[in-house]
């Protein structure tokens, strides 16, 4: 795989972990919208009919947005980068996880379908 990596994406050798985590951060962040950001807005949208809520959760959703970035562009020049891509991974999946607990084990409420659209 690293000669692949090194002829395709014309990587220099030393650079190659750096790429398969990049890689790896690039498929696994794939996975997670391809199936819960399909699914979270088709609930939100049969739980709530009010336009008023819509609005709030964009909003919400974008300021966590550009918080979640900050963080990213802040811990970037701090940490090491495998640790920084297998930290955001982790928060990936711990996010999906709690929010897939929370609409499984309890009753659908609207707190509930909120965080979960957010």
């Amino acid at each position: 795989m690293k000669t692949l990596i090194i002829k395709v994406l014309n990587a220099r050798p030393e650079e190659v972990p750096s790429v398969k985590l990049m890689l790896y951060l690039g498929f696994f962040t794939g996975i997670f919208l391809a199936s819960y950001d399909v699914a979270a807005p088709a609930i939100f949208l049969n739980y709530f009919n009010d336009e008023a809520i819509l609005a709030q959760a964009f909003l919400v959703s974008g300021f966590i947005g550009i918080v979640t970035t900050y963080i990213y562009s802040f811990l970037q020049a701090r940490i090491p980068y495998k640790i920084l891509v297998y930290g955001f991974i982790t928060l990936m999946f711990v996010t999906t996880t709690l929010v897939w607990m929370l609409s499984t084990f309890t009753e659908q409420s609207g707190p509930v379908v909120f965080v979960g659209f957010v």
